[in-house]
């Protein structure tokens, strides 16, 4: 009896199991169904242009539905469900179902109201490319790219317009862009495809402290902010952008380069335009990169130097040497007279030299030059030896007869105390009456006195190109 007392049990407990389970997925099955068969609108937005249409539809249900425009004066929908734009401007198309609502904006575009405005009409072949730029004071930037604008290109096979108005071109040529919406044309912007190639010299020879403008090898006008320039050593030369502003659009436009020479040497300038890099090349002095000259004279080095400025440097490192002018033996006043007593014992009272030309050349190798020559020539020596030295302008009366007229010298530190020295003066009379005074002589007239380097070069050191 036992035996059949559980088999029933069991029995009745496997077919309450399977009556439960069987429920249960005849619910999923309708919660399933039900979720399949939600209603709804095919589109919730959509843009148009007058006189375009467009059916919406609504699924998930067999009842009839009510179409209803919210502004009959922006688009009339028909009982089937389709919208007609008829005047510009957004609405709303109400779908109504079993007392329940669903609406789709509607947005009639106007052309009139779009325009492009790139900021540069020329794209450079291979480049980064130019913004078409559309602009709007009814649409706002988001809605300009839902808005579905279509561009056709003529002219020029090679340009390509991205979805956002990005023209780039693999060949040169001009072309036009016709620029549309839905079907109805926006704007023609003409335009045209130029090959960046570079500037107007192929390379570019410069001295120390001088500066040179170089423009482009076409008539390009690039924005200044697709312009980037980089020297690959700023030692040797930088170079900085020359613009102007485009009264037109007040855009500022690069329209070259100004290069300026530091110092003794070769590099490139890297000119990348619109993402395209060309470089120039930039030979300055001689071409060689060599130490500064007072740098050379103190340690020695002038690897670098040749012809004429190798010439004058052995000299003055020799005339240094000689006389024991770097040695700390000597006091800056004892050096200061050696180098008054050279440029006496030399000096011959010609003012050029057919040989050496140049102010510390003609100074150094035959006595020749004038007062500019000798003052610069003593900033030179004196700096090569470390002590500090001004450079002196001004004017000065030799009892000619002429009167004042222009005039350099120079001003030494000693011992913490700056006296003026005229070595020119000194040199042409064989004496030391203009030697080492704290005060200005009575036939001198003082314009301006500072280093050389700031008051003549703008902070650069030029002796090289007195070395010649």
């Amino acid at each position: 009896m036992m035996k059949k007392r559980s088999t029933i049990s069991i029995f009745v407990f496997t077919m309450l199991f399977s009556i439960g389970f069987l429920f249960t997925n005849q619910a999923f099955i309708a919660s399933a169904s039900a979720k399949s068969t939600a209603i709804s609108l095919n589109t919730t937005s959509t843009y148009l242009t007058k006189g375009e249409t467009t059916t919406l539809k609504v699924s998930g249900t067999t009842k009839k539905i009510i179409w209803t425009s919210m502004n009959k004066n922006i688009a009339t929908v028909t009982s089937s469900g389709k919208v007609t734009a008829v005047g510009y401007g957004s609405t709303f198309i109400k779908a109504s179902v079993s007392n329940k609502s669903y609406k789709c904006k509607i947005t009639v575009i106007n052309p009139a109201k779009i325009a492009f405005e790139p900021a540069y009409t020329t794209v450079f072949v291979n480049g980064t490319g130019v913004s078409l730029n559309p602009v709007s004071g009814t649409y706002t930037a988001a809605e300009l790219e839902k808005l579905g604008i279509n561009y056709k290109v003529t002219g020029n096979s090679t340009v390509k317009i991205s979805s956002t108005g990005l023209v780039t071109a693999a060949l040169a040529g001009k072309f036009e862009i016709i620029a549309s919406v839905h079907g109805k044309k926006i704007q023609t912007i003409a335009m045209n495809a130029a090959a960046y190639d570079g500037f107007t010299v192929p390379d570019l020879w410069l001295e120390t402290n001088i500066e040179e403008y170089v423009g482009f090898a076409k008539d390009i006008l690039p924005l200044m902010k697709d312009v980037e320039i980089v020297s690959t050593n700023n030692e040797i030369a930088v170079a900085e952008k020359s613009y102007h502003i485009d009264l037109n659009s007040n855009y500022k436009r690069c329209e070259g380069i100004y290069i300026k020479g530091i110092k003794e040497g070769t590099c490139y300038i890297k000119v990348t335009v619109a993402g395209i890099t060309k470089e120039l090349k930039v030979v300055v002095g001689d071409g060689y990169e060599k130490l500064d000259p007072v740098d050379a004279i103190k340690s020695n080095n002038l690897s670098g130097y040749t012809g004429k400025e190798l010439i004058t440097m052995t000299a003055v490192r020799k005339l240094l040497e000689d006389n024991n002018l770097f040695s700390a033996t000597l006091s800056d006043r004892e050096k200061v007279k050696i180098l008054q007593t050279y440029l006496n014992s030399t000096y011959t009272g010609k003012f050029v030299d057919d040989t050496y030309t140049d102010l510390i050349s003609g100074v150094i190798l035959t006595g020749s030059g004038v007062c500019a020559s000798y003052a610069e020539t003593f900033c030179f020596l004196s700096e090569c030896i470390g002590i500090e030295v001004y450079y002196c302008i001004g004017s000065a009366d030799n009892r000619s007869g002429i009167g004042f007229a222009g005039h350099a010298w120079n001003k030494v530190k000693l011992d913490g105390t700056w006296y003026y020295i005229d070595s020119y003066w000194n040199a042409g009379l064989n004496s030391f009456k203009y030697f080492l005074s704290e005060n200005l002589w009575e036939d001198h007239r003082l314009i301006e006195e500072g280093y050389f380097s700031v008051i003549m070069n703008s902070g650069v050191p030029p002796y090289s190109n007195s070395l010649e």
